[in-house]
């Protein structure tokens, strides 16, 4: 070693001259105020750190991150056609049948020597499409906090959670009552006619309508699209969204056994399951918007076919992340997301209201 052939006194500890020249190196001679300065300052920083440490070790810190508790359902009520890229609207056509002749007259021979003719009417239907966009920072100062934390989930997933969320809630707004002057599928304006129903919502609260008069409400909008399509199964109502108290008082009340809810006996046992063998059972859910909707503002059902022809949206682009960059003026990372979805679109919906809908609006009275 340099330095074993060189006795050092315990008197030369701040005195390093009778040290050859070549073995001086770096090393000063440093008074006892310099050096206990400098040995404060290093004890602080090592304090500093160690307090930190007992700090972030010794607190309880609980691993799991509880998020705001959110709920959509929108996707559950409307089918969802996803894809097609970034666009300004969604377009599509639908036909109509027009001067189909009677059948009388379309027999050949002695009694006519004229082909009727027969046309097919074209209509171009174009749904309008919402932009949604998004973005958050993730600020430097920030993430080097976050390195001593140790949850279970990073701060990236906390954040595109809560953009995600935010994206729900205004799909959910574009599917049940529209935006910007654009109606919903609670609210929309080709849903015509709006019918009224026979019981009240105070009938409904206070008991006085019965189990009969319920059925009878059900059966009666499944009968009345029996009738006015000519049976035809593609189009009977299969899905009934009712305000919240009325799913209430369908699940308050019991058979004489209690083994069953009126809720339960409908979904199997209505006018649309006896008579097609197709149709196994039908869908009966609450939906709060209902609660204040309809004419006069008492509550509505809206029953409908659960088909992608008859009610759905468009999800043209999915909410997705689309660039990260470095934000040197406000010192982070800054991430923008966006998706895109359309309004709610009825295809075989008219406003002619002697036509028969597949989405229909029973509105109860007071």
């Amino acid at each position: 070693m340099l330095f074993d052939a060189i006795p050092v006194k315990q008197t030369d500890i701040y005195d390093y001259s009778n040290l050859p020249k070549n073995a001086r190196g770096t090393f000063r001679k440093m008074s006892d105020s310099q050096l206990a300065s400098t040995f404060l300052a290093d004890s602080k920083m090592t304090m500093d750190a160690g307090f930190s440490f007992l700090k972030s070790e010794l607190q309880k810190l609980h691993p799991e991150v509880y998020n705001p508790l959110w709920n959509t359902t929108y996707a559950k009520d409307i089918d969802l056609d996803i894809g097609g890229g970034w666009v300004d609207y969604i377009s599509y056509y639908k036909t109509d049948y027009a001067a189909i002749a009677e059948w009388s007259k379309n027999l050949m021979g002695n009694s006519s020597n004229i082909v009727p003719r027969v046309n097919a009417g074209m209509q171009q239907g174009n749904a309008k499409v919402f932009t949604f966009e998004l973005a958050y920072d993730l600020r430097f100062v920030e993430l080097k906090k976050l390195d001593r934390i140790k949850m279970q989930k990073d701060i990236k997933s906390i954040y595109e959670d809560v953009m995600l969320a935010a994206y729900e809630l205004f799909a959910q707004q574009v599917a049940y009552l529209g935006i910007n002057g654009v109606t919903g599928f609670f609210n929309n304006s080709t849903v015509v006619p709006v019918n009224q129903t026979n019981i009240s919502k105070a009938g409904l609260l206070n008991g006085t309508v019965t189990d009969e008069e319920i059925t009878a409400i059900i059966n009666g909008i499944i009968a009345g699209a029996m009738s006015n399509s000519n049976l035809n199964v593609a189009v009977i109502p299969d899905h009934f969204l009712v305000p919240t108290y009325f799913g209430k008082v369908l699940t308050g009340r019991f058979s004489a056994l209690y083994t069953q809810t009126l809720r339960g006996f409908l979904k199997e046992h209505n006018l649309a399951t006896e008579e097609f063998d197709s149709i196994k059972s039908i869908t009966i859910e609450s939906r709060p918007l209902l609660d204040t909707l309809g004419l006069g503002g008492f509550g509505r059902i809206v029953a409908y076919k659960k088909d992608k022809r008859f009610v759905r949206m468009d999800v043209p682009v999915p909410f997705q992340h689309l660039i990260t960059l470095p934000n040197m003026e406000r010192m982070a990372y800054t991430s923008a997301f966006a998706g895109q979805i359309s309004e709610v679109q009825f295809p075989y919906n008219s406003s002619s209201s002697d036509a028969f809908a597949p989405v229909q609006y029973w509105d109860l009275a007071e």
